[in-house]
């Protein structure tokens, strides 16, 4: 199991970080909300770090006398998604952020033509 926990963790700095400057812009968070922030994104490269070794060894793993069993790694995946799912309420970021607005409906082949598209000619009439 040794093996297995240095595994999860080589490169879990470089991966939190990573996680830390994609979500960071454009966050508005108090300076307590800093530090649980920095927690949520070690938190969220755990989870890839062992979604990752689960993925490459498998969901069940072999025990001592050849039989099957569940990886351990996957009671260790829960726990740290739902810490990352607690983070994220205390955070506010459970919450639903705005969707853009949807691009009005356009008629087939407009966008080729700058907005200049007229529809054809109703069939069987002469223009």
């Amino acid at each position: 199991m040794t093996e297995k926990l240095r595994i999860v963790t080589a490169g879990e700095a470089d991966q939190a970080r990573d996680i830390f400057d994609e979500l960071r812009p454009g966050l508005e968070l108090t300076p307590e909300q800093e530090p649980l922030f920095e927690d949520f994104c070690r938190c969220l490269a755990r989870v890839q770090a062992l979604e990752a070794v689960i993925d490459r060894e498998g969901v069940t793993i072999r025990d001592s006398k050849g039989g099957r069993r569940k990886h351990p790694g996957l009671q260790t995946l829960r726990e740290y998604r739902s810490a990352a799912q607690r983070y994220m309420r205390l955070l506010g970021l459970d919450r639903e952020r705005p969707k853009p607005p949807e691009p009005e409906p356009q008629q087939p082949g407009e966008e080729l033509l700058d907005g200049n598209w007229t529809p054809p000619p109703p069939p069987g009439t002469v223009h």
